[in-house]
């Protein structure tokens, strides 16, 4: 997987209509994307190069959740109702 998959994958899941291939986009986006938090969170190199491209992962991970709310029906725990 390369380090810019999750944002294909969130690409797709963006505009897929159809509900179960926009779960498995969901699918791919997450794991692409705490896969790549993860590899830059244990890089050794870690410094202010990072802090650009955590704050996207981070915009791009609260997309996602709001496609999962708004889309798919997951319970938002942030407003419960």
């Amino acid at each position: 997987m390369t380090e810019s998959d999750w944002k294909s994958y969130l690409g797709q899941a963006r505009a897929e209509t159809d509900r179960d291939r926009l779960l498995e986009w969901v699918a791919r986006a997450e794991s692409a994307i705490t896969e790549r938090i993860l590899v830059v969170c244990d890089s050794e190199d870690w410094g202010q190069e990072y802090e650009a491209e955590l704050d996207e992962l981070k915009a791009a991970s609260n997309e996602l959740r709001k496609i999962q709310v708004e889309r798919l029906g997951f319970p938002d725990f942030n407003n419960p109702k």
